[in-house]
């Protein structure tokens, strides 16, 4: 008897030890016969108000099915776990987790746990969990949580629009698995620090391998959240700079082309006089020269000098400004360019064993530009891929695949691919660059891309190049939409009557050999002609005789060709209607104002004299100049 009064003391005591609320019935569902302190302190009623209640005071009501799923697995012998809503004495409600089992001398003996607390800190982690997930999977951004050992463990839903890979596709594959090889060492740093340095955030720039092979430049910010428990991993914050920096890669290219085409409208210029000169003394020589030797040397020094006139006209493409070319403007079907284009070169293609791919769309749109410059443009592209595969030292395949189709804003693009050795990543920002070129001497200019560009932009379309080295080149052009236009006019038929003679002509310029060569040419064909240096000594003999045509270049010391019109008009008016122009740049904005609003005539410089003749006896023409007037 004695040691079960010990046994019970001992028992009470460990009660009242217990953390946990305790609560003893005789039966199911009937008065509580002991509760510990700590019961009492769960629902705030003191002990004996406890051992007045029974469980039913102090938890919401249960369905019978319950109650009696309950008491059914109560007299199995086992522990029965549930979770009921508990009721505090001042009308709190709060949850609680039950551990009840049936005593081996028939007591009810319940465990209650206050699990309010942890549910809600449950409750926040699914919420959490949800917010974390709403913000990752709706940002621009890629984010991945990444294990110590740099396995991807989670990825949100960017990671597919950005490098083209499904989420499941990573889940569990090493993030280093992306990186460019020359990028990977910069990677295993950052990292490094990364473990060292929990909770430090880390930015780095870093090349990924798209899933179609491209590779995309991302700013990666990585954070070691490893010891966060709701976290426990380092958190990778990746924002796509690709398109950004090709932009800012465009605009780069443009404006050093900007400020080298202005360079390069002076240079040509420059040339232009001096060429024109020895173009054309040349050119006089040759009318009159009988000894064969003679005539090969003259005929080498026309040849050499008209070579030297297509790299200055090359050069004055790429520097001057589209608004002068408005007018030459037509639409243009690239498919139709494509093809003529690939005939003119089928011979050369077909003897370097070159096969040529056409995937032309017949629903590409027409492209509203030069026609002559368009399809120049697609010839330099192609020869230049010509040329690649050709210098190919490895003997890959050779293939040149020109395909069209139309862009998604309604306009049209032009992709020509080869499978040459492809350009080094150092090389690609200058390709564009005038006489930039890594061919050998004697192989190139260096002005083929540069007109490209030039002509690209011209029309309001952009260029680029994708390339990788040992897989060749693909430039991709696109155009905008076609403009509606009014049908062009039809240009008036050349005049049938014979070319005046015996004009009087005013030449001015303030190069010798340029006068030199077109009075020459001009008293051979039986007219007479005075020479004036600039505008001033212009207008002294304008004010002393009356002459059919005057010619004048535009940009001269002192007085130029601009104010010798303006001065003409005032002075004489009418006479202004006789006034041709000269000139070797129409890339200045002041030089296409001028001709804008002069509408006279223009010659541009090297200027082949057989023409000049023409077009200056046609002018006297239009006058109503000349004997026949």
């Amino acid at each position: 008897m004695e040691a079960l009064r010990e046994s019970e003391r001992k028992y009470r005591i460990l009660m009242e030890q217990a953390s946990e609320a305790i609560f003893v019935q005789a039966a199911p569902d009937e008065v509580f016969i002991e509760v510990n302190t700590a019961a009492c302190e769960m629902v705030g009623y003191s002990r004996d108000e406890l051992l007045r209640l029974q469980p039913a005071d102090i938890l919401e009501p249960e369905d019978d099915y319950s109650r009696a799923s309950r008491h059914g697995e109560l007299r199995t012998g086992a522990t029965l776990v549930t979770q009921r809503i508990a009721l505090h004495k001042d009308g709190s409600r709060f949850r609680v987790e039950l551990r009840t089992k049936v005593l081996p001398d028939g007591r009810v003996q319940t465990f209650a746990t206050d699990v309010s607390e942890r549910e809600a800190a449950a409750d926040a982690l699914r919420q959490s969990e949800r917010y974390f997930r709403s913000l990752t999977e709706h940002a621009l951004d890629v984010v991945l949580v990444l294990n110590s050992d740099a396995t991807i463990r989670y990825a949100s839903s960017a990671t597919e629009r950005v490098l083209g890979y499904k989420v499941s596709e990573r889940i569990g594959r090493s993030a280093f698995e992306l990186i460019h090889p020359l990028d990977l060492p910069r990677l295993q740093n950052v990292w490094a620090q990364a473990l060292r340095e929990p909770g430090t955030a880390i930015t780095t720039t870093l090349r990924l391998s798209g899933k179609d092979g491209r590779w995309r430049t991302l700013e990666l910010r990585a954070t070691n959240l490893l010891e966060e428990p709701s976290v426990a991993g380092v958190v990778i914050n990746a924002n796509d700079l690709t398109v950004r920096l090709e932009h800012e890669k465009q605009v780069r290219v443009a404006e050093r082309l900007a400020s080298m085409g202005t360079l390069v409208s002076g240079v040509a210029h420059e040339l232009n006089n001096p060429l024109h000169a020895v173009q054309n003394f040349a050119a006089l020589l040759l009318m009159d020269e009988t000894v064969p030797e003679r005539r090969e040397d003259l005929e080498a020094i026309v040849q050499e000098s008209e070579r030297m006139a297509r790299i200055v006209s090359d050069l004055g493409q790429i520097a001057r400004h589209s608004q002068a070319l408005d007018e030459l403007r037509t639409p243009v079907h690239l498919n139709d360019v494509v093809r003529r284009v690939l005939h003119t070169r089928s011979y050369s293609l077909r003897t370097r064993n070159v096969e040529v791919r056409e995937d032309l769309s017949p629903d590409a749109p027409e492209v509203f530009g030069d026609h002559y410059q368009i399809e120049e443009a697609v010839l330099h592209l192609v020869i230049n891929a010509e040329q690649a595969m050709a210098a190919d030292e490895i003997g890959r395949r050779r293939a040149l695949t020109v395909a069209t189709r139309p862009s998604g804003g309604g306009g049209t693009i032009l992709e020509i691919a080869d499978t040459g050795p492809g350009i080094p990543e150092e090389d690609l920002e200058r390709i564009f660059d005038p006489f930039w070129t890594t061919k050998a001497p004697g192989e190139g200019t260096g002005l083929g891309l540069s007109l490209v560009h030039r002509v690209v932009t011209e029309h309001d379309g952009s260029i680029r190049v994708d390339s990788v080295p040992g897989q060749g080149a693909t430039f991709h052009l696109e155009f905008p939409p076609p403009r509606d236009e009014p049908p062009a006019t039809e240009p008036a038929p050349p005049s049938e009557q014979p070319s005046p003679a015996g004009l009087h002509v005013l030449v001015v310029d303030d190069e010798p050999g340029n006068r030199s060569v077109l009075t020459r040419l001009l008293e051979r064909r039986g007219h007479r002609t005075d020479e004036a240096e600039e505008g001033q000594a212009a207008l002294r003999l304008l004010d002393a005789n009356d002459y059919d045509v005057i010619i004048s270049d535009l940009r001269m010391p002192g007085m130029g060709g601009d104010e010798l019109f303006a001065r003409l008009r005032e002075r004489h008016p009418g006479m202004e209607e006789r006034l041709m122009f000269v000139t070797g740049d129409i890339a200045s904005g002041d030089v296409q104002r001028v001709l804008k609003q002069a509408n006279v005539p223009v010659l541009l410089k090297p200027i082949d004299i057989a023409e000049a003749a023409l077009a200056i006896e046609r002018r006297a023409e239009e006058a109503g100049r000349g004997p026949g007037a």
